[in-house]
C-alpha cells in the first residue's frame, strides 16, 4: 500500500517546498512574510513570495452591516467565509 499525499503536501510540492523538510513544515514561514505555510495554504497565497498574503484593507460598519475589503495576491479564485 502506498501513502497518498495530503492536500497540504500536494500544495507544498507544487509551490516547490518540501513538506517533509524544514522549509515546508506547516509552522514554517519560507518567504518571511509573517504568515506560516499553513496560513498561506488556507488563504491560497504563494508561500515563496513575501508580497503574497491575505490582507484586510478596510473595515466599515453601516448599521448592522460589517463590510470588509480584502486583498489577496494570488491568481487562484477563492471564496472566503467569515464566521
Amino acid at each position: 500500500t502506498s501513502q497518498q499525499d495530503t492536500p497540504y503536501e500536494q500544495w507544498a510540492d507544487a509551490a516547490g517546498l518540501d513538506p517533509d523538510g524544514a522549509n515546508g513544515a506547516l509552522a514554517a514561514d519560507f518567504d518571511g512574510d509573517g504568515r506560516s505555510n499553513e496560513q498561506e495554504y488556507w488563504a491560497d497565497t504563494d508561500p515563496t513570495d513575501d508580497q503574497s498574503f491575505l490582507q484586510i484593507h478596510n473595515v466599515t460598519i453601516s448599521g448592522t452591516d460589517l463590510n470588509l475589503t480584502l486583498d489577496k495576491n494570488s491568481a487562484a479564485p477563492r471564496a472566503y467565509v467569515i464566521h
